[in-house]
């Protein structure tokens, strides 16, 4: 996911806090590559897969059996490898109550990607969490509101954007090492490339489209986190191989995106 930061665009990998890595290069018996099961559900068998592979249908499966199982989770199996009938076997937790649109599409996205991931193969997209409804439903005059309002007194009136808050922070925003490009050198490019309209432009110009509206919803998230515990939202962050190159340095990493 492309983030304008400062003067820089990053890119991120998004993912979900809550799976756990239950199977390395492996293969279980009815467990076949690319599903999503719910108890003793399966998705590839259910009417929702004859929807199509998409969030929707995936959320929609989920939704529909987390209210019956007897657990809070459900597994996913990636792609085989490339040279084998080996996969990945990851348990995540189920998504909380229903919140929004956006979100709820979010999680489904996270979800997708994992279950069509090829193991020890990189690949990635441009995620806009515009383009996914992230915040669709909130308005400005409801962020406004914030600024007027002292949350010692309770915090009922606002319920919606905590619940938004505990939604986001399921998710896990690791910056790309190496991905970092001064957006000016972008708005260059674009300027002086208009003209020519080939494909590389139209992408470049799409990519840095997605990465300021990334900023502009992920600031709103961050003001409301501010707003109602007092200190910055903070997913964003470089891995922990990179903190320790950092400390090793003599620096101090801070987090504060």
């Amino acid at each position: 996911m492309p983030i304008l930061r400062g003067n820089n665009v990053i890119n991120v990998k998004v993912s979900l806090k809550n799976k756990e890595l239950v199977g390395k290069s492996t293969y279980i018996q009815n467990l076949n590559e690319s599903e999503i099961v719910i108890g003793d559900k399966k998705f590839s068998d259910s009417i929702f897969s004859k929807e199509n592979d998409n969030t929707k249908s995936i959320m929609s499966f989920i939704r529909h059996h987390s209210i019956n199982v007897g657990n809070n989770t459900f597994t996913v199996s990636t792609r085989e490898e490339k040279e084998s009938n080996l996969y990945d076997v990851y348990s995540i937790d189920l998504p909380p109550k229903y919140v929004s649109a956006g979100l709820d599409e979010l999680f489904s996205s996270a979800v997708l990607d994992l279950k069509r991931t090829i193991p020890n193969s990189i690949k990635g997209r441009n995620i806009s969490l515009k383009q996914l409804g992230v915040l669709k439903e909130l308005d400005s005059d409801r962020i406004k509101e914030l600024k007027n309002f002292s949350f010692k007194n309770g915090d009922e009136k606002f319920e919606d954007l905590i619940d938004t808050l505990n939604f986001i922070k399921l998710f896990d925003f690791e910056i790309i090492n190496k991905s970092v490009v001064n957006k000016e050198i972008i708005e260059y490019f674009i300027k002086t490339q208009e003209k020519t309209n080939t494909d590389f432009y139209k992408q470049l110009k799409k990519y840095y489209k997605i990465a300021t509206e990334n900023q502009e919803i992920y600031n709103k998230l961050s003001y409301i986190n501010i707003a109602i515990y007092d200190k910055p939202l903070g997913l964003i962050h470089i891995s922990n191989k990179d903190k320790e190159k950092i400390k090793n340095r003599g620096r101090k990493y801070d987090n504060t995106l």
